[in-house]
């Protein structure tokens, strides 16, 4: 309250108030402005942010540490923390008046952060949260301090460094199979010896591909890893490269990273991806998916394949095969009707029946109804079985020996006129 009393002193009576906004603005610039007088090497970003130093992500940090020699973050009370830039004035900045210390990081033999130290060395793969201490401290902005922590070592990468990069499926004879665009490119230098480590992700973020390599004596290594993530609540034509990706690693065909459109930029390597089997069986059932979208307005995403039943999934195939212009075929096993009595003599002399109807197209997708703007015919055949009684009076008569087959058809003219009725 004794600083904004000042800065309200600082106005006559004559002249015009700022509001509260400002005058806090124009405090707050003036201690950027005096940190800055004082150190004439580094200007000095100063700015309250709500929320918790602990819950900040890589994407804050990367984004504070661009073009700053120092980020320093202070919690300044539960809702509220500070951050503090130190910016260098000039490129000698540096130099002139260095900011810097030794970190001491020992962990255990074999461990988990040994083994994380080791790659971290040997290619520059980012280190996070390891135990250690920081010993030795030259900083002349009196932010740092010696003491022990945790520690993260995040290499600062600029994708735009790098030219756009694409994975390649090349099957022998044949050549080229599939390009698969790479987007979030990172890479790293070793800090010592020649390692170098990239990391990239698919459009879809469904794969990770990571690469690194290092000469180890007089041999050349180069490891390439794929890691797969849920593809639940993602559109279908999204994830479908990644997917023929993964299908087509069977140990013979080879893999290789190259410029987008053009030459390999590393040797090529075979190998078999474990969950190839599975791609390829999701191909078509993404492809299914893909064809629906195009005659629905409904948004259909990639269901979570745990909780989908066999009927949704069967429905969805059943729906594309008409799509496609083909039969779909299955079981009739009941119907029901308030039509029919009970006493009707085809339960007491069973015959043969055939039952057709024409009726928009849909389906049910974990619990999303999406109707299509197709129509469709079913003719149902079988012979009828036993009979109840639903809650609300409707018989529902099984059938034995029943089968259905569907197929898609032109819709009726009275549906066309209120199609374009509604389009309208």
């Amino acid at each position: 309250m004794e600083q904004m009393l000042a800065l309200r002193n600082d106005f006559t009576s004559g002249q015009e108030r700022p509001g509260l906004i400002e005058r806090i603005v124009e405090r707050q610039q003036q201690v950027v402005e005096a940190l800055s007088h004082v150190d004439p090497f580094y200007r000095y970003v100063v700015e309250i942010r709500t929320g918790n130093v602990g819950a900040l992500t890589e994407q804050h940090f990367l984004a504070d540490a661009n073009g700053a020699s120092l980020v320093h973050y202070v919690q300044t009370s539960d809702e509220q923390y500070a951050t503090i830039r130190v910016v260098p004035l000039s490129a000698e900045s540096s130099w002139l008046r260095p900011i810097g210390g030794k970190l001491s990081l020992t962990p255990a033999p074999d461990s988990e952060h040994a083994a994380a130290l080791k790659e971290f060395l040997d290619y520059g793969i980012r280190i996070d949260s390891m135990p250690g201490q920081l010993i030795e401290v030259t900083d002349p902005t009196g932010l740092s301090e010696a003491g022990d922590g945790l520690f993260s070592i995040v290499p600062v990468f600029e994708e735009s460094n790098m030219p756009p990069l694409e994975l390649q499926v090349r099957a022998p004879e044949v050549g080229v199979v599939l390009r698969l665009p790479l987007v979030d490119v990172e890479a790293a230098n070793a800090p010592r010896g020649d390692g170098f480590s990239m990391t990239a992700k698919d459009a879809s973020g469904t794969l990770t591909f990571s690469f690194k390599t290092r000469t180890d004596g007089d041999l050349r290594q180069e490891t390439f890893n794929f890691r797969t993530h849920p593809c639940v609540g993602k559109y279908p034509g999204d994830v479908l490269p990644a997917i023929r990706f993964l299908s087509l690693m069977d140990g013979k065909n080879e893999v290789t990273l190259a410029i987008r459109g053009g030459r390999p930029i590393l040797r090529p390597l075979a190998g078999e991806n474990e969950t190839r089997n599975q791609a390829a069986r999701l191909i078509d059932f993404l492809e299914d998916l893909v064809l629906i979208q195009e005659h629905t307005h409904v948004v259909v995403v990639i269901p979570d394949f745990e909780t989908l039943t066999e009927e949704e999934r069967a429905a969805v195939g059943a729906v594309a095969k008409m799509l496609r212009g083909e039969k779909a075929e299955g079981r009739w096993n009941t119907f029901t009707t308030d039509g029919i009595d009970a006493g009707d003599p085809m339960f007491s002399e069973p015959a043969h029946i055939t039952v057709v109807v024409e009726e928009p197209m849909s389906l049910t997708l974990e619990g999303t109804d999406i109707e299509l703007d197709a129509w469709m015919r079913t003719v149902n055949s079988g012979i009828p079985d036993t009979h109840s009684l639903d809650e609300d009076g409707n018989l529902i008569v099984s059938i034995a020996e029943g089968t259905l087959i569907s197929e898609m058809i032109e819709p009726p003219s009275d549906a066309n006129a209120a199609l374009d009725a509604g389009s309208k």
